[in-house]
């Protein structure tokens, strides 16, 4: 089972000018692979196509998209009255582990972690709240990495005053090891209670409650991606838990953390004609990638037969190319027969599919190919030589 993202565009969008609405509908959310997520309750989650995974407040769980399945991924063991309240990994390119924030004091590899704290899986303390000047009674309510500068960014779960700033629950709050700064500016009204940073200015988030976001009405196990443009933000629904299970309606989402898709690219051929000489040999086409080049991707190329047909004109009629990861432009090459007819130019069209892999087939996608013969009184094959 492959499950796909909702797309939902923000409600504002049936009260705005058609230009706006193009801007807004142009936007589209980030293609996610994997998410993780701890719920508040215990609830549960496809694991298999006759099983179920029980899910609590005391472990992180990952959902695989293109399985359609989860399973556990906790690291801490078993909390005693305790809860994961954030929750975020290592990121490419940030030398930092896993890093967690608790809705409850509890005890981790020895040490005393608190509400206000986060801290790292082997029980380093990532952000001492009280040494850094949160609040009594401020709790951490959602970590992520920025992944730009990989300092922590949070949200707290009540107004608080820190370094001379106050923050909102909806504010995303900076801790580079010294000091906190505003991340970003929530100007939601609601408490983000789960965060995971995207590049690019997004984000992705969870709600405490119902509610509205910028018009988009979500419930607490919802998680909202958060897209900047124009003169403020849209908000889209990117995935709900109740599409799987609908234990999941009492329940509410408190960490997150997300594995976007790899950015396969975009595929086409160089242009959209070619003329080649009937007695020029193989012909070659190129392939080439444009906007990513993560993962495997194999394409397949199907020949249509027009004016120039197979097997008397050309072959084979089809066969596949291979991208690496890394890889921009790969060739193939169709045989031309030079046959000894007098019978003009002909042609036929070649057309790319995507086989396997991340990617999105763009034009040109097919290839007029135009076979300018070479018995006419210009091109004799006596003078071929």
């Amino acid at each position: 089972m492959h499950l796909k993202q909702p797309l939902a565009l923000p409600f504002a969008c049936a009260l705005c000018g058609c230009m706006l609405c193009a801007v807004i509908q142009a936007q589209e959310l980030t293609e996610l692979e994997t998410l993780k997520f701890t719920s508040d309750i215990h609830s549960t989650l496809p694991a298999d196509p006759n099983a179920t995974l029980i899910v609590s407040d005391d472990a992180v769980y990952s959902f695989d998209f293109d399985s359609g399945f989860a399973e556990a991924v906790s690291e801490l063991g078993p909390l005693d009255r305790a809860g994961i309240d954030g929750y975020a990994e290592a990121i490419p390119g940030c030398a930092r582990p896993s890093a967690y924030s608790l809705d409850a004091t509890a005890s981790i590899a020895s040490q005393t972690m608190r509400p206000a704290d986060v801290f790292e899986t082997n029980g380093t303390i990532a952000l001492d709240g009280a040494a850094a000047g949160i609040p009594d009674g401020v709790n951490v309510d959602a970590v992520s990495y920025d992944p730009d500068t990989c300092d922590l960014i949070l949200s707290v779960d009540i107004v608080a005053a820190m370094n001379g700033i106050t923050f909102k629950p909806d504010d995303l709050i900076r801790w580079d090891g010294n000091s906190f700064s505003l991340f970003r500016v929530g100007n939601f009204g609601v408490n983000i209670d789960a965060l995971h940073v995207l590049n690019g200015g997004r984000y992705l988030f969870s709600m405490d409650t119902d509610g509205a976001v910028a018009g988009l009405v979500a419930q607490d196990d919802d998680v909202i991606e958060s897209i900047p443009g124009g003169p403020g933000s849209s908000q889209l629904l990117a995935f709900s838990p109740r599409v799987l299970s609908t234990t999941w309606d009492p329940a509410d989402l408190v960490s997150l953390f997300a594995i976007t898709a790899p950015l396969g690219g975009d595929f086409s051929f160089t242009s959209n004609r070619i003329e080649i000489f009937e007695n020029a040999g193989p012909l070659e086409l190129t392939v080439q990638r444009a906007n990513g080049s993560e993962g495997q991707v194999t394409l397949d190329w199907t020949t249509v037969s027009d004016s120039a047909t197979f097997p008397s004109d050309f072959q084979p009629t089809s066969g596949s190319v291979v991208f690496v990861d890394g890889d921009n432009t790969e060739s193939f090459q169709i045989t031309i027969n030079n046959d000894a007819l007098e019978e003009g130019d002909e042609q036929f069209s070649v057309e790319l599919s995507i086989a396997s892999g991340d990617g999105d087939i763009i034009n040109p996608s097919v290839i007029s190919v135009i076979i300018i013969d070479d018995e006419t009184t210009i091109f004799k094959d006596s003078f071929e030589s």
